[in-house]
C-alpha cells in the first residue's frame, strides 16, 4: 500500500473499530409459525451456512439493518441482513458467528457436507427421541422422518455429500 493511502489510527479506535466488526453477525432471517424466526448465518466466501442455522423467537432479535446482498438458497431469493439480537441472545450469536468464520474458511465442502449429514442424524435422532421437532413443534415419527429428507436433501444440494 503507498504511504499516501496509509491511515493512521489510535491503538484505541483500531481495537474499538475491530471489536465492532467482530459483534457483526450476518444472516438470512426467515419467518415460521409461532412468532419464530429461521437465522441461517451467511458468509461472503461461502453465502448461507445452513447447517448453522438456528430459530429463536422474534424477540430475539432486537433489529436488522440491510446489507444489500441478495442470495439465492433453496430455491429462495433471500436478503442479507446483520442481525443485532437481544441480550441474552448476544452470546449464542458469538458462538454461531465463530463456527461460521472459522468452519466454512477451514472446512473443506465434502467435510462439510458431512457435518451436515451428521447434524440431520443428530436432529433426526432427538426429534424421534422427544417428539419435537427442530422448530420446537410437536411431531410424529413420519413428520421426523421428512424432516430428515429434507435435511439430507439440502446437505446434497449444498455440499454434494449426504
Amino acid at each position: 500500500m503507498p504511504n499516501a493511502d496509509r491511515a493512521k489510527v489510535t491503538l484505541h479506535d483500531h481495537l474499538a473499530t475491530q471489536a465492532a466488526q467482530a459483534d457483526q453477525f450476518l444472516a438470512t432471517v426467515e419467518g415460521l409459525p409461532n412468532q419464530r424466526v429461521r437465522v441461517t448465518p451467511w458468509g461472503a466466501a461461502g453465502g448461507c451456512l445452513c447447517e448453522l442455522a438456528f430459530v429463536v423467537e422474534e424477540a430475539a432479535i432486537h433489529e436488522l439493518a440491510y446489507t444489500g446482498d441478495l442470495h439465492g438458497c433453496c430455491g429462495k431469493q433471500l436478503k442479507v441482513v446483520e442481525v443485532t439480537f437481544t441480550e441474552p441472545y448476544k452470546a449464542v450469536a458469538k458462538v454461531v458467528g465463530q463456527q461460521a468464520a472459522s468452519g466454512k474458511q477451514r472446512v473443506a465442502p465434502l467435510s462439510l457436507g458431512t457435518e451436515c449429514s451428521d447434524w440431520c442424524e443428530n436432529n433426526l435422532r432427538t426429534c424421534l427421541r422427544t417428539g419435537v421437532d427442530s422448530e420446537g413443534d410437536p411431531a410424529s415419527k413420519a413428520q421426523c422422518a421428512a424432516e430428515y429428507r429434507r435435511c439430507q436433501q439440502v446437505c446434497q444440494h449444498r455440499f454434494g455429500a449426504g
